[in-house]
């Protein structure tokens, strides 16, 4: 018989309320205990607010920091009148807003969707679950995305190298198809976190075994890195070589 990682649950109270604000913190070294708690009051309205936030200031800096680690290559590309530092001044300002609302609302129709997948198949499996829950168990599990901004902001930052660093990416060869580096570039250690994550929380939320809860997260992870991976490789087929 398979052990359950959601025992009993006490009674909410404040120890669980401070819990509960620091939940995006405590889940990465202590997921289970973060979980049995945020379970009690699960809201994270103002988690996932905050965590599109960070995803808007990470694209933000990322479209600041691209031009400078890009510049040599556009000079070569781009006609005279469009190096000129008022049009490059504007040009920058649009592509840095532009990058920090999509970085923000991305993230959270992204989530929104991964929710809904994740939820379905929890339906599969049987695990009594509904789609607010899943969501809110994977808003908490986006905690891991937020180390992983950082560190690929610094990468870029002081190498130019646009390479995810904390991914396999590094394995594949120039010669390597679209398919092969955007699935390398999916086996990433900050996102698996995640997922493990997500697993650890359905698991507690749905009274279940830890070993059904990462099936479910870790099958759509994996599913999901495959199928984007194929759809990216398609639409390199579409476009005219280069």
């Amino acid at each position: 018989m398979e052990t359950n990682v959601n025992p009993n649950q006490p009674a909410a109270g404040p120890q669980t309320q401070k819990g509960n604000k620091l939940a995006l913190l405590t889940v990465l070294y202590a997921p289970v205990e973060t979980y049995k708690q945020f379970k009690l009051q699960p809201k994270f309205g103002l988690k996932l607010f905050m965590l599109a936030l960070l995803m808007g200031i990470f694209g933000y800096l990322s479209a600041v920091m691209l031009p400078n680690v890009l510049m040599g290559d556009l000079e070569a590309e781009l006609p005279p009148e469009m190096l000129e530092e008022d049009v490059m001044a504007t040009a920058m300002l649009f592509g840095s807003i532009t990058a920090a609302v999509g970085g923000a609302i991305g993230f959270v129709i992204m989530l929104l969707i991964a929710a809904l997948f994740i939820f379905i198949i929890t339906k599969l499996a049987q695990m009594d679950l509904s789609y607010k829950q899943v969501l809110a168990i994977s808003t908490l599990a986006q905690s891991p995305m937020i180390l992983n901004g950082i560190v690929s902001l610094i990468f870029i930052n002081q190498t130019g190298d646009l390479t995810p660093v904390t991914s396999l990416a590094f394995l594949a060869g120039e010669e390597a198809s679209l398919f092969m580096f955007n699935f390398l570039s999916s086996i990433e250690i900050f996102s698996i976190w995640s997922f493990v994550l997500i697993g650890i929380g359905l698991a507690v939320f749905a009274h279940a075994s830890l070993k059904k809860g990462l099936a479910v997260s870790l099958g759509f992870w994996l599913a999901s890195a495959f199928i984007v991976s194929v759809f990216a490789a398609w639409i390199e087929g579409l476009l005219p070589p280069m």
